[in-house]
Parts: structure tokens; C-alpha cells; sequence
């Protein structure tokens, strides 16, 4: 494997969070990140955020974040990769990518490394200690998400219309190709150890039996679905995107619409209380779980698709 990049450490200011009290408090407070374009969102309750926003630093577009087991927050711009303290906000590192492409996806593989998708169609490794970046696989399609499945297998969903299916321990060797959908499939999420449901522009879910590689069920939302979310419930949510979003309530195999709000287009979403936190297009939209119902919409400094809606621990 070719090392693509060194580390570059940067300095960087935020608006400082002046108090170690001011600190202690958000350690404990239950909060979640938005983000899109060049700026990010820190919430703690659903009052007016902490924004901060690195348009100054060349990064690129927001495509993608996670919050490691260190607590570190790893970003994934189309340009780099940007480690960032989980408090003060300060970016600590940043890898760059060796050709600007979007990160659709950020996983932590282990404790050593984190795994980023392109749209070009790699999968590459940046290692946590040295902050190396190199090429893991090269899976020539355009991906659109890729999920590890608890038996250690990875899936790869794409624009090419069909999902791959890679072993992880030997990234070289394709396990199979699971053929269902007839546009671009965008979300793919695993509901027990048995399952996984996909989704994406061909307005269906596609519910998978993960030892057969088989479907299961194939369901019309009548939707576009961008973004699917677990619940704490262990239902779970599809976000549509047409030109209304629709919310449907996925309890086993049983779907049942949930409810309609405005206009935008839904590329993210957390759970946050009893509330649904969804990324759309300039902004934030603060849904009531149980209906679906609009209770919030925050566009304050929102440039962009808000790709990016995750719980901070």
C-alpha cells in the first residue's frame, strides 16, 4: 500500500468556551452535531447552537462525521480528513485526501484506524497514531455509504444500482453482488442480526436476510429515501425527498407512514429526546418522534445540504 499524505497540524480559534464549569456541564449535557458545506453545529438543548465554521482552512465540502471511541470528532471533508477535540472544537489534525472527493462515509474500523468511502470509489485507512492515510480497496463505483455488518462483512452501496459485498478480513476477495434496486441506492442499515433493509432513489426499501444474501420484502414508500435512522426502540425511520419528506415507522418488516413536513430535502438525522433532529437542504429541522410534526427549523448560517446530524457523547 502507497501512503498518500502526512499529517499537517494546524492552529486554529473558535469562540472559546471560557469555563472548565462551561466544560464539565457540556461533558454531562446530552448534546448532537449538524453540519454541511464548510460549518458545523454544536446543540444542547434546541435553542440557537455554537457554529463553527472552517471556510477559512480549504477543507472542502462536509460530507460526513463520527465521534470516536477517544471522543474525538472526525470530519469527513472532500479534501481531508479533520480530527477535531470534542470541547473546544479545535481542529488537533488534518490528512489530506490525495484528490478532493466526497466522503459519504466515516467509520471506525477499530481502535488503530477509521475507514473513509469516495466517491471515486475507494475505500481508504488513515491510522489513528500516525495519522497515515493509504488506499484499502478500490471497488470502481461510485459509493454512496458503506456499512460493516456485526458477522464482519462490508457492504458497499453505490450509484451503479446494486449493493457489493466485500469480506472485510480479505478486502480483495468480493463476496457477492446483491441485485434489487433499479436507481441509485443511497442508505443501507442493519436491524438485527439477520437483517439489513437498503433504500434509495427507486423509492423502495428493500429488506435483506443477511445468511441467504436474499430479499426478503420489497416495499414502496413512494418516496426517494436519503437517510434511514435507528431508533432506541429498535424501529426506525425513513426520510423521503421528494418534494415533501415523509417519515414511516418501521416496526420488523411492518411500514406505516408517519407523518409530512414541509419542503426539503432530508440528508441526515439523529434522535435526540423526543425528538427527531433532520439535516435538509439550508436546514435544521427539529420533528416530534411520535408524529412527525415540525416543532423547529433552524436556517441561521445554513449555506448548504446539512449532510451531517449525529448524538456527541
Amino acid at each position: 500500500m502507497n501512503n498518500y499524505a502526512d499529517v499537517h497540524f494546524v492552529s486554529f480559534t473558535v469562540q472559546p468556551l471560557n469555563s472548565l464549569l462551561r466544560q464539565r456541564y457540556l461533558e454531562k449535557r446530552q448534546r448532537f452535531l449538524t453540519g454541511g458545506e464548510s460549518c458545523i453545529q454544536i446543540w444542547d438543548s434546541l435553542s440557537d447552537p455554537l457554529s463553527v465554521d472552517f471556510s477559512d482552512k480549504n477543507f472542502g465540502s462536509l460530507y460526513s462525521a463520527i465521534q470516536l471511541h477517544d471522543k474525538r470528532i472526525a470530519l469527513g471533508f472532500s479534501r481531508a480528513v479533520v480530527f477535531i477535540d470534542h470541547l473546544s472544537f479545535k481542529v488537533l489534525a488534518t490528512v489530506p485526501q490525495p484528490r478532493p472527493s466526497d466522503i459519504w462515509t466515516i467509520y471506525q474500523l477499530n481502535n488503530r484506524s477509521v475507514i473513509t468511502s469516495s466517491s471515486e470509489g475507494y475505500i481508504n485507512r488513515c491510522y489513528l497514531k500516525t495519522m497515515k492515510l493509504e488506499c484499502m480497496l478500490e471497488t470502481g463505483v461510485n459509493i454512496r455509504q458503506f456499512l460493516q455488518l456485526q458477522d464482519g462483512s462490508l457492504l458497499i452501496a453505490s450509484t451503479e444500482k446494486y449493493i457489493q459485498m466485500w469480506d472485510i478480513q480479505k478486502l480483495k476477495s468480493k463476496i457477492t453482488d446483491l441485485h434489487g434496486h433499479s436507481l441509485c441506492v443511497r442508505q443501507m442499515i442493519q436491524i438485527n442480526n439477520s437483517s439489513f433493509v437498503s433504500s434509495g432513489d427507486d423509492q423502495y426499501l428493500i429488506f435483506w436476510d443477511i445468511p441467504t444474501r436474499s430479499q426478503r420484502k420489497k416495499v414502496n414508500i413512494q418516496c426517494q429515501c436519503w437517510k434511514l435512522l435507528l431508533l432506541k426502540d429498535n424501529t426506525f425511520v425513513a426520510a423521503g425527498a421528494n418534494t415533501a419528506p415523509s417519515f414511516f415507522n418501521i416496526n420488523g418488516e411492518n411500514v406505516e407512514k408517519r407523518g409530512v413536513t414541509g419542503s426539503s430535502y432530508i440528508t441526515s438525522a439523529c434522535e435526540f429526546d423526543k425528538y427527531i433532529v433532520c439535516g435538509a437542504n439550508s436546514r435544521v429541522l427539529v420533528l416530534e418522534k411520535d408524529t412527525g410534526e415540525l416543532v423547529k427549523e433552524y436556517t441561521k448560517n445554513m449555506k448548504s445540504f446539512v449532510r451531517v446530524a449525529f448524538n456527541l457523547q
